[in-house]
């Protein structure tokens, strides 16, 4: 069975912009090394105020799909996602440095939540995934979400 990134947790973006990686994801990063390379990752901007880390092996997968869309806006959606895209190595304590670029887009000072979202996972401010977190529970509140989740065995 294939590693993935699963669950959340808060943690600290020191001073140098250095987050460690939780266990559970740095496992899932470990794994896709090979021989002596240091294990990395790829961060991008995501389409809300927060970043977007993937393993080398699904960057390649997002970026040829990024690549082979034909959509009209596909040019935009290029420039956006790959025009911000950083390789970031992780040291041996497990950490990784967020480029200041990236911070500054997510609006990432000092604390922060990591969210396992299977094939990547995400770095937000705490500030803004609690707003966002907000929105979502208003959003099954609502009966918006609800709605769609009915489809899923629950």
């Amino acid at each position: 069975m294939q590693k993935t990134f699963r669950g959340s947790s808060s943690h600290i973006c020191d001073p140098k912009g250095r987050l460690i990686v939780p266990s559970r994801f740095r496992e899932v990063i470990v794994d896709e090394k090979k021989g002596d390379e240091k294990a990395r990752v790829f961060i991008t901007v995501g389409p809300v105020p927060c970043l977007y880390v993937y393993t080398p092996s699904e960057w390649d997968v997002f970026e040829q799909q990024l690549t082979d869309s034909q959509s009209p806006n596909s040019s935009e959606i290029r420039r956006f996602f790959l025009g911000n895209a950083q390789e970031c190595d992780c040291d041996n304590q497990g950490r990784i440095l967020i480029p200041k670029s990236l911070r500054d887009y997510a609006g990432i000072d000092k604390d922060i939540m990591v969210v396992g979202m299977r094939y990547r996972f995400e770095i937000w401010s705490l500030e803004n995934w609690n707003r966002e977190n907000e929105k979502i529970i208003q959003s099954f509140n609502s009966g918006d979400l609800k709605n769609e989740l009915a489809a899923f065995k629950v």
